[in-house]
């Protein structure tokens, strides 16, 4: 199981770090001046304590983790995917598409929901992916 979470924590390491490159029509790009770019850094340093950490087989690093993925999955959850399940407000759909509509999809677009662009789809399996990795890890 530690290879996977080698893997696993690699793959969304690199993942992340893209929205500090900035993919056109993919994913924007952290703006320093953003009053929440501290946000992306902090998570950024996290993941590089998780990838780190697994290379190294420090284990103290999984319970730390253990905590934080769940809390991640949840904001991320509620950022991305609930508004998809139950429909959004007209305001939060305006919003939502200002920030992402112009990125790609691997999901349908919908009049009433919003969905998450193709770099959060892919995100968010990672970070399932590597939350099952870490709580198998504390076995």
């Amino acid at each position: 199981m530690a290879v996977v979470t080698d893997i696993l924590s690699g793959l969304l390491m690199a993942w992340f770090s893209l929205l500090f490159i900035g993919i056109n029509r993919f994913c924007g790009r952290v703006k320093w001046k953003d009053r929440d770019a501290w946000q992306y850094i902090l998570l950024e340093c996290m993941l590089i304590l998780y990838f780190i950490g697994s290379l190294k087989r420090w284990y103290f690093v999984i319970p730390i983790m253990a905590f934080l993925f769940p809390v991640w999955d949840f904001l991320q959850f509620r950022a991305h995917w609930l508004s998809w399940i139950t429909g959004a407000s007209d305001e939060r759909l305006r919003r939502y598409d200002d920030a992402f509509g112009d990125n790609v999809y691997l999901l349908p677009k919908s009049d009433r929901r919003t969905v998450p662009d193709a770099y959060h789809t892919v995100q968010h399996v990672l970070m399932a992916l590597n939350t099952i990795a870490v709580f198998a890890m504390l076995r």
